[in-house]
């Protein structure tokens, strides 16, 4: 892949059976350095960054029944606010993705939760459905997609040799967010109606959100003159990845596995409610989904360091797509624990590896960018879900 705009020399590493950008680096995290002891922490602020903006944006099914009753409406118009929140929040990753490989990700990322708290408090005083659509789409999944990549593609910039560890433990925060807050904001519309409830979430993610938000920044913008920071200008521009046949295809195995991620997350729930499951036993399937999500990427993401990044995340992929069919051959609680234990977890080790193949391939120089522009293939694919 060695160009004349490209001056990174490349080599087929059968480690990953991919091709490894050779930085001649010390790798950081075979000692206690300055650069792994900063990492970490960026790990832990993206976690928390993604448990709460994710976990505000997949609680949407607990709310489908109470909207639908508060405003008259079908489940097809009440579910187009999820499906506009998932699109904006993928379709904003290009641009926060590029702004934070160029200024840093840290003010992107607490904006954007607080962003995502604004837009929970204006859905609880909507008093019409497309306010809450608006407000979704918007805030939420506009404030979700400018936190989601610079942060990790921060990550990304921070390890290499462990880059699908720690990868895969960031993004876990969206499997922890998956798995706390369904059945959270569920108990609070059991007592409270989901208008305070919508209002608690909200007030919560902005104080925590923001205050996590500080953990993450990238190796420039932390240590100068350090061996994290050159590795943070390594690798190739955005202009010539999204040109290449990797990210192609990496493109079209995300639009495709979409389909099998999103649809579940917003209409799992009132499908076990038509079967006639209580509306809070049916939201632990959204719980159960972000368990196999949360075990999905750290375990998976952990796996593929040591079998090949770029297998992994064949391997999650396709497991997408088998798991689907236990949707479409059963109704009882059971089965569809499973395909949400499953699906969630597969979907989760591809979202663990596709930023560290990225990473591996292309470097890290506009690592951010290039993520971005891979997940907007996920929002379309979430929309036509």
């Amino acid at each position: 892949m060695a160009t004349a705009n490209n001056p990174v020399h490349n080599h087929y590493d059968h480690r990953n059976s991919f091709y490894h950008i050779d930085e001649r680096r010390k790798d950081m995290n075979d000692a206690p350095s300055e650069e792994f002891r900063h990492g970490w922490p960026v790990v832990a602020g993206t976690f928390l960054i993604l448990t709460l903006g994710f976990g505000s944006a997949y609680s949407f099914g607990t709310f489908f029944a109470p909207l639908q009753g508060e405003f008259g409406a079908s489940r097809a118009a009440v579910s187009v606010a999820f499906s506009a929140a998932i699109l904006a929040l993928f379709s904003v990753g290009p641009f926060s993705g590029t702004v934070a490989d160029r200024l840093g990700p840290r003010m992107l990322v607490s904006g954007g939760l607080a962003l995502v708290g604004s837009g929970l408090i204006i859905a609880s005083v909507s008093q019409a459905l497309w306010q809450v659509q608006a407000a979704f789409a918007i805030c939420i999944g506009g404030g979700v997609g400018l936190a989601y990549v610079p942060a990790v593609g921060a990550v990304q910039k921070w390890f290499d040799r462990r880059r699908g560890l720690a990868s895969g433990i960031a993004v876990s925060g969206i499997g922890a967010g998956t798995l706390a807050l369904p059945p959270f904001t569920a108990l609070m519309i059991a007592e409270l109606d989901w208008r305070p409830a919508l209002l608690l979430v909200g007030s919560l993610v902005i104080v925590v959100g923001g205050a996590s938000g500080l953990l993450v920044t990238n190796p420039a913008r932390q240590l100068r003159h350090s061996t994290a920071q050159a590795q943070a200008q390594t690798g190739v521009h955005l202009s010539f990845a999204i040109r290449s046949r990797p990210f192609f295809l990496l493109f079209l195995g995300f639009l495709l596995a979409s389909f099998g991620q999103f649809t579940p997350i917003a209409h799992l729930v009132p499908h076990a409610e038509d079967r006639g499951i209580s509306p809070q036993t049916a939201a632990a399937l959204l719980s159960l989904l972000g368990v196999g999500s949360a075990v999905g990427r750290f375990t998976i993401g952990a796996a593929a360091d040591r079998i090949g990044r770029w297998r992994g995340l064949g391997l999650s992929f396709g497991g997408v797509g088998l798991s689907c069919i236990l949707w479409l051959v059963g109704d009882g609680m059971i089965v569809l624990g499973i395909f949400a234990v499953l699906v969630g977890a597969f979907w989760g080790g591809s979202v663990a590896l596709a930023p560290s193949v990225m990473a591996d391939y292309f470097g890290t120089r506009a690592v951010s960018g290039i993520i971005g522009v891979l997940y907007a293939g996920v929002g379309f694919g979430a929309l036509v879900g």
